[in-house]
């Protein structure tokens, strides 16, 4: 390695395994190499769409980035995509449509091939639901449990490891207080954990959150949100989503992510 970032892996395995180095990657990513000996872009998104990737062919060029308004700084024009505000309206999700007509997302789990002869969209990875009568794939209850546990306490120590600290989102529910707790028992040092405290008691979870914190010898930063909060900086948190929200958590979960950044966090993971 060149460089003491963990980016640099996924240059290297494309050089060895071509398009099939995505088998290889765990996590999150979202990336763009350029071949110049193939003279191809090879563009992908990890398997859940956790990390933007959005593109557009627009006069015969293709525009990629992993923001909507940097591909509409360089040139590609704006407009409404309305078949897409009625779908998310009416509940229905597609992951290639944005709010922008002519501006795609690259779906989780594919990546697109661009060179001279033109630009293919391929999968490379979905969900393998097993088939409800197919009692081969059936297990004892205990089995799941333990597969569960197994899998979940790998996947978190897996997320530890990275070029830059690793925090935790904690809330007063099952699934982030369960990551923390994993996530403490790999680490060598108290885990530094982000929570979010309402001025409503209704919504607000800070006490649940401050006994986990406890009982899993973590670092919490609670950030307290009240109403006001949330209507100052709604427009913001829409500015940098990009997309439709039809409540307030998407405005409390940016200002939380402000105090991870300001905290020195770039890498959170959370249930």
């Amino acid at each position: 390695l060149k460089t003491n970032s963990d980016s640099e892996i996924a240059l290297h395995l494309y050089n060895e395994f071509g398009t099939q180095c995505l088998h290889h990657l765990r996590g999150e990513f979202a990336f763009v190499i350029w071949d110049e000996r193939n003279e191809l872009l090879f563009a992908a998104r990890d398997r859940f769409g956790i990390k933007p990737l959005y593109y557009s062919n627009y006069q015969n060029t293709l525009y990629i980035a992993s923001e909507i308004k940097a591909l509409l700084a360089a040139g590609v024009p704006s407009a409404w995509n309305h078949q897409a505000f009625w779908q998310t309206e009416n509940g229905i999700w597609d992951s290639h449509l944005t709010m922008f007509a002519n501006v795609y997302q690259v779906p989780p789990g594919h990546f697109i091939i661009a060179s001279r002869s033109g630009i293919k969209l391929q999968c490379y990875w979905d969900f393998d639901y097993p088939l409800i009568n197919d009692f081969s794939s059936k297990q004892a209850p205990s089995d799941y449990i333990e597969q569960l546990r197994y899998t979940l306490d790998e996947a978190v120590k897996l997320r530890l490891r990275a070029d830059v600290p690793v925090g935790c989102y904690l809330s007063g529910g099952l699934d982030s207080s369960t990551v923390l707790g994993i996530a403490a028992k790999y680490s060598n040092k108290p885990v530094k954990a982000f929570s979010i405290a309402f001025d409503d008691e209704a919504y607000n979870e800070e006490f649940l959150a401050r006994e986990t914190a406890t009982y899993t010898g973590a670092d919490l930063d609670v950030i307290l949100i009240t109403q006001s909060d949330l209507a100052e900086h709604f427009s913001d948190s829409i500015w940098h989503g990009e997309m439709l929200t039809y409540n307030a958590s998407v405005t409390a979960h940016y200002l939380l992510s402000k105090l991870a950044n300001n905290s020195g966090y770039k890498v959170v993971i959370t249930g």
